[in-house]
């Protein structure tokens, strides 16, 4: 079996999170706001085959997803580059492809749960 690399949410969720605490950015309160609901969804899922996964995540998360890059590919266009916001949007849009693997393989986690 070949491993491949998935992205860290986790780690990606703590630079928008920063943010939200700070209270400085919209979006970033937009975004924790909505990785909350697919972490949700890897809540109840624990314990679970890695089909019903991935059955899971497609249903529940991968709009989610969808709509997060949208926000932030939107946004990246009208604010200053060198922000703290821009520079965790381009973190995250430039990983899209092992950010968006754990919605196609059940065995990839989000990062942690609990964060």
């Amino acid at each position: 079996m070949i491993a491949s690399q998935a992205g860290c949410w986790s780690h990606c969720r703590r630079k928008f999170y920063e943010l939200h605490v700070a209270g400085s950015s919209e979006v970033a309160t937009a975004t924790v706001e909505r990785m909350a609901k697919f972490w949700q969804v890897e809540k109840t899922m624990r314990g679970q085959s890695p089909d019903t996964r991935v059955a899971a995540r497609q249903q529940a998360s991968a709009a989610i997803v969808a709509d997060l890059f949208d926000l932030w590919q939107q946004t990246l266009r009208r604010i200053f580059g060198k922000s703290k916001l821009a520079e965790a949007i381009r973190y995250a849009v430039s990983r899209r492809a092992i950010f968006e693997r754990f919605l196609t393989d059940g065995r990839i986690e989000l990062g942690r749960v609990d964060d």
